[in-house]
């Protein structure tokens, strides 16, 4: 397996992550012979963001824990125990997925430079409260890694899968360039 550039999975994620509330128009895919090419971000972002296909056994999406039709919370009865349920439909994530809406406006994680001039250090921003994630990039790559949550094992299977799709490769090639898959070896 060739070892992708470092942060193609962040692309992946940043472009999920532009489609995860935008509605597909028509207008934003063309079809060249049999492949589907979205000619947007916002296009290619629904469906990656709406793929099965990214989990280890294929069985969720990033909108199954993040229902678009449930103001992006996990809806599933599951989720009543205050964690996800995985790709596995066994195993339990280690929190709920929170929910994403405005999570794009969250600061960094880092100290709070005003509260800090008080002599008391405070910490704002990140995605979570423990500070794991610093940015919503970072955040957004940890389901499709996590052995709880979609399971894949590492970033190069998650690009693997992407590679699966001609419809995703012939967008990412109008999108970014027809070298967004060229190795770093």
């Amino acid at each position: 397996m060739k070892m992708y550039k470092r942060g193609f999975l962040s692309v992946i994620v940043v472009v999920a992550l532009s489609g995860c509330d935008s509605e597909l128009v028509e207008e934003n895919i063309t079809t060249i012979k049999n492949t589907v090419v979205y000619s947007d971000t916002s296009a290619l972002g629904k469906a990656l963001f709406n793929d099965t296909s990214l989990s280890q056994i294929r069985s969720i999406s990033c909108a199954t824990c993040h229902n678009p039709e449930q103001a992006f919370i996990d809806s599933r009865s599951s989720s009543d125990i205050g964690a996800s349920l995985g790709d596995d439909n066994i195993t339990y994530g280690d929190r709920n997925a929170p929910v994403v809406t405005y999570s794009s406006y969250i600061p960094e994680f880092g100290v709070d430079e005003f509260v800090s001039r008080l002599n008391e250090i405070r910490y704002k921003g990140g995605q979570f409260f423990d500070g794991r994630a610093t940015d919503l990039v970072e955040q957004a790559k940890g389901p499709f890694l996590n052995e709880s949550e979609m399971q894949m094992s590492d970033e190069d299977a998650v690009v693997a899968r992407i590679l699966e799709n001609s419809n995703y490769v012939e967008s990412m090639k109008r999108l970014y360039g027809e070298n967004i898959f060229d190795s770093n070896s």
